[in-house]
């Protein structure tokens, strides 16, 4: 009975947000009003990254890959919040193994020029560690991120993260250095 109450309380407070929301007329508002310009507001983001597969029985060897992050960021004083969905593709060497997932998770960051943060994410991930191989299962990422905030619509940065995918039989794990791109559409 309280998880129903709870979790009614937090379906009402999440859509209570969005009750209240007007149609954007760009005609009407001056640019600067807009809330999609400069910090906050909708973000598309790249990741070109550099993976190496850690210790497993399915030796993964190194690779290459990205991902591809849509979300909205919320500015609170100097702390930004980024609720977000994401898609990772990244090839391994050893032996040509595939890896793809899709996430949703968020990123926190302080500060306003130079900011640090941080990110999770969590969803359904594949690995084809082989040709005859393919599992499917439990994926996360975990990291540190660092941006720097150029013009307001557009940040640059690098970060480090540990990814997994689990499935009923066992694990597979590996890490990833990057860098990447956050626009504002």
């Amino acid at each position: 009975m309280k998880f129903n109450v709870i979790s009614a309380i937090a379906c009402v407070s999440l859509m209570s947000g969005t009750a209240f929301a007007q149609a954007r007329d760009t005609r009407s508002e001056p640019e600067e009003n807009d809330v999609d310009n400069g910090p906050g507001g909708t973000r598309l983001a790249f990741d070109l990254d550099y993976v190496n597969g850690l210790e497993s029985e399915a030796n993964l060897g190194t690779g290459y890959g990205g991902a591809v992050r849509f979300g909205r960021e919320y500015d609170i004083l100097l702390l930004s919040l980024t609720p977000e969905l994401m898609g990772t593709l990244h090839t391994f060497s050893n032996p040509d193994a595939l890896q793809f997932a899709g996430m949703a998770g968020g990123r926190a960051t302080i500060f306003k020029v130079i900011e640090p943060g941080v990110f999770a994410h969590v969803g359904a991930g594949h690995v084809n560690p082989s040709r005859a191989d393919s599992l499917t299962g439990f994926a996360f990422d975990v990291g540190l991120s660092l941006d720097l905030t150029i013009i307001p619509a557009v940040d640059l940065g690098v970060h480090g993260a540990y990814d997994s995918v689990s499935w009923e039989n066992g694990t597979l794990d590996w890490y990833r250095v990057g860098a990447h791109i956050a626009l504002a559409p």
